[in-house]
C-alpha cells in the first residue's frame, strides 16, 4: 500500500513536471553588422535541429520550429529578434519547449549550443542565457 502511494505521487510529479512549458532566452551581442548577424542566424537554425518557418529582415524576426521524432507534432519553437543598437547588434533568441513533451533536451541547453554555433561565425559574440519555466 505504501509503495503504491509513493509510486502514484512520483508518477503525478513526473507528469506535472513533464507537462510544464519551458523557455530559455539567449541574449547575444556582436559588433558585426546587422546583415551579417541576421544571415548568420538564418544559417544557424538548421544546424540546431530547428526548421525555418518564416523570416522578415526588415523587422529583424525569424521563426522556427522543432518537430518530434514522428515528424507530426511541433514540440518546440524558436523566435529570434535581431536589433541594431548604437554600438552593437543584439540577438534575442527565445527557445520554447511546448507542454506535454518530455525528452528532446532543455531550452537552456539549446540556447547555449545555439550561441556556440553563432560564435563560430561571429567571433566577438557575447552570450547570456536565462532559463524560465511557465506552467
Amino acid at each position: 500500500m505504501k509503495t503504491t502511494i509513493v509510486f502514484s505521487l512520483l508518477s503525478a510529479f513526473l507528469i506535472l513536471n513533464g507537462s510544464a512549458q519551458t523557455i530559455a532566452v539567449g541574449k547575444f551581442t556582436t559588433k558585426e553588422t546587422f546583415e551579417k548577424a541576421f544571415v548568420t542566424n538564418l544559417r544557424t537554425i538548421p544546424t540546431s535541429e530547428f526548421t525555418l518557418k518564416s523570416s522578415d529582415k526588415e523587422q529583424g524576426t525569424i521563426q522556427a520550429i522543432r518537430m518530434d521524432k514522428t515528424g507530426r507534432h511541433e514540440f518546440a519553437s524558436l523566435f529570434v529578434l535581431v536589433t541594431k543598437g548604437t554600438n552593437n547588434v543584439l540577438v534575442e533568441a527565445t527557445f520554447t519547449r511546448n507542454s506535454g513533451y518530455m525528452g528532446g533536451g532543455k531550452p537552456a541547453d539549446w540556447a547555449k549550443k545555439y550561441g556556440e554555433k553563432l560564435k563560430a561565425e561571429l567571433p566577438d559574440l557575447t552570450a547570456e542565457v536565462t532559463p524560465v519555466t511557465k506552467k
